[in-house]
Protein backbone atom coordinates (compact mmCIF):
# COMPACT_ATOMS: atom_id res chain seq x y z
CA UNK A 1 0.00 0.00 0.00
CA UNK A 2 1.36 3.41 -1.01
CA UNK A 3 0.11 6.79 0.20
CA UNK A 4 -1.13 8.85 -2.72
CA UNK A 5 0.46 12.14 -3.58
CA UNK A 6 -1.76 15.12 -2.68
CA UNK A 7 -3.89 16.46 -5.56
CA UNK A 8 -2.81 13.67 -7.89
CA UNK A 9 -4.99 10.80 -9.01
CA UNK A 10 -3.51 7.69 -10.58
CA UNK A 11 -4.66 6.59 -14.03
CA UNK A 12 -7.15 3.79 -13.33
CA UNK A 13 -9.92 2.11 -15.29
CA UNK A 14 -13.25 3.96 -14.98
CA UNK A 15 -15.82 2.82 -12.38
CA UNK A 16 -17.94 -0.01 -13.71
CA UNK A 17 -15.28 -1.20 -16.15
CA UNK A 18 -15.56 -4.62 -14.52
CA UNK A 19 -13.18 -7.47 -13.90
CA UNK A 20 -11.10 -9.38 -16.41
CA UNK A 21 -13.21 -12.16 -17.99
CA UNK A 22 -11.46 -15.03 -16.20
CA UNK A 23 -11.75 -13.34 -12.79
CA UNK A 24 -15.41 -12.54 -13.39
CA UNK A 25 -16.13 -16.18 -14.30
CA UNK A 26 -14.47 -17.48 -11.12
CA UNK A 27 -16.07 -14.78 -8.95
CA UNK A 28 -19.55 -15.61 -10.24
CA UNK A 29 -18.93 -19.35 -9.87
CA UNK A 30 -17.64 -19.02 -6.30
CA UNK A 31 -20.42 -16.62 -5.31
CA UNK A 32 -23.10 -18.88 -6.78
CA UNK A 33 -21.66 -21.97 -5.12
CA UNK A 34 -21.33 -20.29 -1.74
CA UNK A 35 -24.84 -18.85 -2.01
CA UNK A 36 -26.23 -22.32 -2.76
CA UNK A 37 -24.74 -23.74 0.44
CA UNK A 38 -25.30 -20.74 2.75
CA UNK A 39 -28.63 -20.06 4.44
CA UNK A 40 -30.06 -16.55 4.54
CA UNK A 41 -29.48 -16.43 8.29
CA UNK A 42 -25.83 -17.46 7.89
CA UNK A 43 -25.31 -14.91 5.10
CA UNK A 44 -26.80 -12.17 7.28
CA UNK A 45 -24.47 -13.16 10.15
CA UNK A 46 -21.43 -13.09 7.85
CA UNK A 47 -22.36 -9.64 6.52
CA UNK A 48 -23.07 -8.31 10.03
CA UNK A 49 -19.77 -9.70 11.37
CA UNK A 50 -17.76 -8.19 8.53
CA UNK A 51 -19.61 -4.89 8.92
CA UNK A 52 -18.68 -4.84 12.60
CA UNK A 53 -15.01 -5.43 11.75
CA UNK A 54 -15.04 -2.60 9.18
CA UNK A 55 -16.79 -0.24 11.62
CA UNK A 56 -14.28 -1.09 14.36
CA UNK A 57 -11.31 -0.48 12.06
CA UNK A 58 -12.77 2.78 10.74
CA UNK A 59 -13.60 4.18 14.17
CA UNK A 60 -10.22 3.25 15.64
CA UNK A 61 -8.17 4.88 12.90
CA UNK A 62 -6.39 8.18 13.42
CA UNK A 63 -8.69 11.03 12.35
CA UNK A 64 -6.10 12.48 9.98
CA UNK A 65 -5.95 9.20 8.04
CA UNK A 66 -9.69 8.55 7.59
CA UNK A 67 -10.04 10.83 4.55
CA UNK A 68 -6.60 10.18 3.06
CA UNK A 69 -6.86 8.31 -0.24
CA UNK A 70 -4.37 5.49 -0.69
CA UNK A 71 -3.45 3.56 -3.83
CA UNK A 72 -3.29 -0.19 -3.18
CA UNK A 73 -1.96 -2.96 -5.39
CA UNK A 74 -4.51 -4.72 -7.57
CA UNK A 75 -6.11 -7.74 -5.88
CA UNK A 76 -8.01 -10.51 -7.68
CA UNK A 77 -11.72 -9.68 -7.72
CA UNK A 78 -11.18 -5.94 -7.17
CA UNK A 79 -12.02 -3.51 -9.96
CA UNK A 80 -9.17 -1.22 -10.92
CA UNK A 81 -11.22 1.88 -10.03
CA UNK A 82 -11.57 0.63 -6.45
CA UNK A 83 -7.85 0.83 -5.69
CA UNK A 84 -7.60 4.53 -4.79
CA UNK A 85 -9.90 5.15 -1.84
CA UNK A 86 -9.90 6.43 1.70
CA UNK A 87 -11.16 4.57 4.75
CA UNK A 88 -14.19 6.88 4.80
CA UNK A 89 -15.10 6.02 1.19
CA UNK A 90 -15.09 2.25 1.67
CA UNK A 91 -18.20 1.74 3.88
CA UNK A 92 -20.25 3.97 1.58
CA UNK A 93 -19.16 1.95 -1.44
CA UNK A 94 -20.08 -1.31 0.31
CA UNK A 95 -23.51 0.14 1.12
CA UNK A 96 -24.08 1.06 -2.53
CA UNK A 97 -22.91 -2.34 -3.80
CA UNK A 98 -25.05 -4.21 -1.26
CA UNK A 99 -28.13 -2.21 -2.28
CA UNK A 100 -27.49 -3.02 -5.94
CA UNK A 101 -26.94 -6.72 -5.21
CA UNK A 102 -30.23 -6.80 -3.31
CA UNK A 103 -32.00 -4.88 -6.08
CA UNK A 104 -32.96 -2.04 -3.72
CA UNK A 105 -31.00 0.84 -5.23
CA UNK A 106 -33.29 3.39 -6.87
CA UNK A 107 -30.23 5.01 -8.50
CA UNK A 108 -29.02 1.81 -10.17
CA UNK A 109 -28.77 2.18 -13.91
CA UNK A 110 -28.92 -1.54 -14.58
CA UNK A 111 -25.18 -1.73 -15.24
Amino acid sequence: MRPALPNRSPQLAPPGAGLPVVELFFARTLFSTRRTFTSNAAAERIIADQGAVIAHLATHCRADLVAQRVLIDRLPGLEDSSRFWSIAMTPDHLRIVNLRICGNDPNADGG
